[in-house]
């Protein structure tokens, strides 16, 4: 996709559908794990989560490229509040920072490179 000179905006527009998304992930998931568990969130979160990053790369167009990353904005703020929230009961207040940061920065890393290998080996430019 082609975003320069006329169409520069629409890289702005996409990030503001991805908080827009997060917003109405807050509401129904915080709705979901008051109701049906944190358990459940997490599965469901997860499953969002990682199907839209996977379609990402399949994006050919602007409509389609924007509607995953609302949708990716659904899960992706619930997703790392959940954990931090399962982090605070369960681990040492010594030990909570230095293992969800680098639980963080490792899920990062890989969603990156699956993202590059998916786009290398099975979308054709």
């Amino acid at each position: 996709m082609d975003w320069v000179c006329d169409d520069a905006w629409r890289g702005a527009f996409t990030q503001s559908l991805f908080y827009v998304g997060g917003v109405v992930g807050t509401l129904f998931f915080g709705y979901t794990a008051d109701r049906l568990g944190r358990v459940w969130t997490v599965l469901a979160s997860n499953a969002v989560l990682g199907a839209t990053g996977l379609a990402t790369p399949f994006c050919s167009t602007f409509a389609s490229f924007s509607a995953v990353r609302f949708a990716m904005g659904i899960s992706h703020v619930t997703f790392f509040a959940v954990f931090l929230l399962l982090g605070e009961k369960n681990l040492r207040k010594k030990h909570l920072f230095c293992i969800l940061r680098l639980s963080f920065s490792l899920f990062h890393l890989f969603q990156n490179f699956l993202q590059t290998l998916v786009k290398n080996n099975f979308v054709s430019v």
